[in-house]
């Protein structure tokens, strides 16, 4: 062999290992994977060896600011408006929130029962802690309205005529009074009554078909 043609193949020895450290410092430069948001590694994807392929190899939350996503139905969907004050409840602890975002559109979901057409809500928890996890079932409460130093009663106490109207039943002097009752905020579970009874009256609940005006009855002791 020619000193020429050694020369040559020296020559290539020392491109390839020039080309071989240049290939080793991208590599060590690009081992490493920065997360550009502080949070705690809740999944990871890939195992070690594995061949690599597109998709998300490691999911990286922020367990500091919770939010909980929650569908509305279509009839109290335009009742609720960001900065509503909210309550979640989950494992029996109650946690406060906001309602922080509203999409732009609804979801109809189809089944063979019927559609159910829902709008997506999203809440900020306020005051999170180790207790509530990322993924948990939780109960949410939108405080829609409310109204202050009123008189209230159960809402099983109130009932509707055909025209829309709506009364119940007080107790007076051992009979059960028929009374028009005009109504403010309204919950699940008790009505403001802006007109028609008084704080202190005696209301019957769940009156039904056998409560009729004039009656007598007799109060729980």
């Amino acid at each position: 062999m020619s000193a020429e043609k050694l020369k040559q193949l020296d020559n290539a020895i020392s491109l390839a290992k020039t080309t071989l450290n240049s290939v080793k410092n991208k590599l060590a430069q690009n081992s490493s994977i920065t997360s550009e948001i502080d949070g705690v590694v809740t999944a990871v994807n890939v195992v070690s060896g594995q061949t690599g392929s597109q998709g998300t190899a490691i999911v990286i939350q922020d367990i500091a600011s919770l939010k909980a996503v929650v569908k509305v139905g279509k009839y109290d969907a335009a009742k609720v408006a960001v900065g509503q004050e909210s309550t979640i409840k989950s494992n029996g602890k109650v946690y406060k929130a906001k309602v922080s975002n509203i999409y732009p559109t609804a979801t109809v979901s189809t089944a063979a029962a019927g559609g159910d057409t829902t709008l997506t809500v999203e809440l900020d928890v306020l005051d999170p802690d180790s207790q509530l996890k990322v993924n948990f079932d939780a109960d949410v409460d939108i405080l829609l309205n409310q109204a202050l130093n009123v008189v209230k009663v159960p809402a099983e106490t109130i009932l509707t005529n055909k025209d829309g109207s709506t009364y119940l039943f007080v107790v007076e002097n051992g009979q059960a009074l028929q009374k028009p009752v005009e109504l403010g905020v309204r919950s699940d579970t008790d009505a403001q009554i802006v007109k028609g009874v008084n704080v202190g009256d005696i209301v019957i609940l769940n009156p039904g078909n056998t409560v009729t005006n004039g009656i007598m009855v007799k109060t729980g002791a």
